[in-house]
């Protein structure tokens, strides 16, 4: 439907930016909820192809924003990175700063996983002051992935108490906003930390049982899978090892891709190794 010919002036009636970007990003993100992988990275590089011919600014920078956080999402960090300072680096240069403080987030979370534990520190102020910036702009969504990641953060740099501030946050901000979405993950790190706080073995599991079906009530596969991981070491850890291969099993019979992300070949090692 969209054509580029055609519609391409529509992006002084869709905030500033292409349509069809918009439209590509969007759509990448419903691709990698819903488990299409391979079809979520295919839309991001179609997203940022599209900006690339049309050669307007604020939708090029919209346009490293969705896919630099559809890889991130996909663990294609070395991608990520290299996609967020693009369009950082872009964005600079004309001053836009809508995305800033979310390419920022996405560059530094990305680096995170790439580095070692003595820049953490380094990682989380620079997360910490785009998240005041982006705050500062009035944006009112997202807030719960800046909180989500800053958690994640702390949680490994063994801060558990600011990482449960963070993730509380998250949550509350995630069950009262559009950012429902993203809750089954939020809960799975919620029971995380639990663990590594002390919390007894219920509760851990009921936390996790409630990311998994929260995820398979959106249709979200791609969490709904992590949460299954999770759920399945955890049936592991305590004995009840057929249990925990068929919780991972029946989940990923209904998968609607093959093994291919970084995800999925650890649920196929799991399998394996309950096997």
């Amino acid at each position: 439907m969209y054509d580029e010919d055609i519609h391409r002036e529509h992006k002084f009636v869709y905030g500033g930016h292409d349509p069809g970007v918009c439209s590509r990003m969007f759509s990448a993100w419903t691709d990698f909820a819903v488990g299409e992988w391979h079809t979520a990275r295919k839309r991001a590089d179609e997203c940022l192809e599209l900006a690339e011919r049309i050669q307007h600014p604020f939708s090029t920078s919209t346009a490293h924003f969705g896919a630099a956080a559809t890889m991130y999402l996909l663990g294609q960090v070395v991608e990520a990175e290299r996609t967020a300072q693009s369009g950082l680096e872009l964005s600079a240069s004309y001053g836009l700063k809508a995305w800033m403080p979310f390419l920022d987030l996405t560059a530094n979370s990305s680096r995170a996983q790439m580095m070692g534990d003595e820049e953490l520190d380094s990682v989380i102020r620079s997360i910490e002051e785009a998240f005041r910036r982006w705050t500062d702009s009035g944006a009112g969504v997202f807030n719960s992935w800046f909180q989500w990641e800053l958690s994640k953060l702390e949680e490994r740099g063994k801060r558990l108490d600011k990482a449960r501030q963070h993730i509380e946050a998250a949550r509350n901000w995630a069950e009262v906003s559009v950012e429902g979405w993203l809750l089954a993950e939020i809960l799975r790190t919620c029971s995380r930390l639990e663990g590594k706080m002390g919390a007894d073995a219920d509760t851990v599991r009921k936390t996790l049982e409630a990311s998994q079906s929260t995820a398979i009530g959106q249709g979200a596969y791609c969490f709904g899978l992590r949460s299954s991981i999770d759920l399945a070491r955890n049936f592991l850890s305590h004995g009840e090892r057929e249990i925990g291969r068929n919780c991972l099993k029946e989940f990923c019979d209904g998968l609607p891709d093959g093994f291919g992300t970084s995800d999925l070949k650890e649920a196929k090692a799991l399998l394996e190794e309950l096997s």
